[in-house]
């Protein structure tokens, strides 16, 4: 590359090699634009400008991306035609070395990708493309052979960066769900057994470990009967009332919630949505509500809907309600330990954590009895994957 570089330093004319193609966005040498010149102990190196993405290609580590081999006689002949004047020849030659290095990297592609070991084939749409990493071994000539692929291992651990131990937080987390205790209370207790533990760092355990004990349980819980129970419930958020939807089955186990700002038709047919979204439920042949105005409307348009089967009917009995009525007890029993929450977002994340435990506690986890205290802290470990 030394008569390149004499040619270009004589004339003052910066044309990159039509090899040299950009490594991360794939433009041509067409798209490169010189970006300066500096001197290295093998001689001056310059600097490319690719201007599709704007980063630079260094020439001091040049060979890492001439990804086509071109042999230094054509880039000379065709700098020197362009130096010249020929300008025909030179496009010719540009054009020629253009189509040959598009072939000769078209075979080289398809050589590698039958080369390709069964440890390489791996799913790459999952990672995002800070997680992929070219390995590069440059040898002296002026191109350059991709080696492997290497695919960083992602650290999908929800306890990453908490500073205790995972089976300690699911504790806390859980003894707060299941009994009338504060955040206060748990602090004391754990001061008690020699830990530190702040109230604050247990609310921020509970808003982050309540909703995910629910979604992995839901996988492991019974199938619910065919006859639902609907009802809502207060919960108070800093001086305004709000409305808890729950429904239950005719045996009282629970097959969905949801906290809303409202109580009207939207919010009712919100609810129907996500009951009928829930995994464990069979399809209802007979709904129970209460004799508030907004079910009828939302339930015939969830119905027109095909969000309801057409076949469900609904009951507004006010005494077929009486188990969903006593099941609200062991929910709002757990309010007046937290008196009221502070804002709506840590009202909606609360209660997750509160209703899967008491679904733990009627029994609706498969080969788990309800009384069996110490097997159901190890089935919140296993959810986890902490060893009990």
């Amino acid at each position: 590359m030394w008569r390149v570089s004499a040619v270009m330093a004589r004339h003052r004319i910066h044309y990159p090699p039509p090899s040299l193609r950009c490594p991360h966005c794939g433009g041509s040498a067409q798209g490169l634009l010189y970006h300066s010149t500096y001197q290295t102990r093998d001689g001056p190196r310059r600097l490319w400008q690719c201007a599709e993405c704007g980063r630079c290609l260094s020439e001091r580590r040049g060979t890492a991306f001439f990804n086509l081999k071109t042999s230094e006689e054509e880039v000379c002949c065709s700098l020197d035609a362009m130096l010249r004047g020929d300008t025909q020849t030179s496009t010719a030659n540009t054009r020629r070395h253009r189509r040959e290095t598009l072939r000769r990297w078209r075979r080289r592609a398809a050589t590698r990708a039958r080369a390709v070991d069964e440890e390489f084939v791996t799913d790459l749409r999952g990672l995002c493309c800070r997680n992929r990493f070219f390995s590069y071994n440059p040898p002296s000539g002026s191109y350059i052979t991709l080696q492997r692929i290497i695919l960083v291992k992602q650290n999908k651990s929800p306890f990453k960066w908490r500073h205790f131990e995972p089976s300690l937080i699911l504790l806390c987390v859980r003894w707060y769900c299941r009994y009338q205790l504060s955040y206060r209370d748990l602090e004391e207790m754990m001061r008690e057994r020699g830990l530190s533990v702040d109230h604050t760092t247990v609310f921020r355990w509970v808003q982050r470990y309540g909703p995910e004990i629910n979604k992995r349980m839901r996988p492991h819980l019974k199938m619910s009967g065919t006859s639902f129970r609907l009802d809502e419930t207060y919960v108070k958020v800093g001086k305004e009332w709000k409305y808890l939807y729950r429904a239950v089955d005719s045996a009282g186990d629970t097959i969905e919630f949801m906290l809303s700002a409202k109580r009207d038709i939207p919010a009712a047919k919100r609810f129907f949505r996500k009951l009928m979204r829930a995994d464990h439920r069979r399809l209802p042949f007979t709904i129970g509500t209460d004799k508030h105005a907004s079910y009828p409307e939302a339930f015939a348009t969830s119905v027109k809907e095909k969000v309801l089967p057409p076949d469900c009917k609904l009951r507004r009995v006010k005494y077929l309600n009486n188990v969903i009525e006593q099941d609200h007890r062991a929910v709002r029993r757990r309010w007046r330990a937290m008196q009221c929450f502070g804002s709506f977002h840590t009202a909606e994340r609360t209660p997750e954590g509160v209703e899967a435990m008491h679904m733990m506690r009627k029994g609706q986890v498969k080969r788990l009895d309800g009384r069996d205290s110490a097997g159901q802290a190890r089935f919140v470990e296993g959810l986890f994957g902490v060893a009990a």
